[in-house]
């Protein structure tokens, strides 16, 4: 019984590891991904607090697209939006909606194309758009950077955890610039993909 286990594992092992990733063959990836932002400015840092409060003022929705250049890097767009509640004190100091829009380069660590487990690491820019309860309801945003792993599922379809960081390039989305730091968000979600286009250029 044992051994019957232990080869039914072994194949499955076999099987994940052989799957058909993202590769030069399938070279689009679409994520649908959910999660929740945070912030961290004058008013403090609000990363990675997970509670009730925040799940209810801070979720977001969107999508991730990346092109398959080769083994180690992929060009990526991201496109998300969703609720910001900045605190003061634990207290709701202001709630708007928010939605990001960013381009960039992911690195992928040359792993095998067939491999079911890929982290990788990215960098690139965009821009945040605000509601009409800010002072400025646009600003570039110099610098998106994060992290993130992919799990090939079965063939051409994948989950994925990504965390993001983006800095951005004003100081007027909390209402307060006593200080010369800029407003900074975190973006923690996980996704569904697909990998498809067969034959792309």
């Amino acid at each position: 019984m044992k051994n019957n286990l232990f080869k039914c594992i072994v194949l499955i092992v076999l099987s994940c590891a052989t799957a058909t990733a993202q590769t030069s063959e399938k070279k689009i990836n679409l994520t649908i991904v959910g999660g929740i932002q945070e912030y961290t400015g004058e008013l403090g840092n609000q990363f990675f607090n997970f509670g009730n409060t925040t799940l209810k003022n801070n979720f977001m929705f969107g999508a991730n697209a990346s092109y398959y250049l080769s083994p180690s890097f992929d060009i990526m767009a991201m496109a998300n939006w969703g609720k910001m509640g900045i605190y003061q004190n634990d207290t709701l100091f202001l709630k708007n909606d928010i939605a990001t829009l960013g381009i960039g380069l992911k690195y992928k660590f040359g792993i095998p194309d067939t491999f079911w487990l890929k982290p990788y690491v990215f960098v690139g820019t965009g821009s945040i758009y605000y509601d009409e309860n800010t002072v400025e309801g646009y600003e570039w945003m110099p610098v998106a950077a994060g992290l993130g792993l992919t799990f090939q599922v079965i063939k051409n379809i994948t989950i994925t955890y990504q965390i993001t960081y983006a800095y951005g390039g004003k100081d007027s989305h909390d209402h307060v610039s006593e200080k010369p730091n800029n407003d900074g968000y975190l973006i923690n979600n996980l996704g569904l993909g697909f990998n498809f286009c067969r034959g792309c250029p």
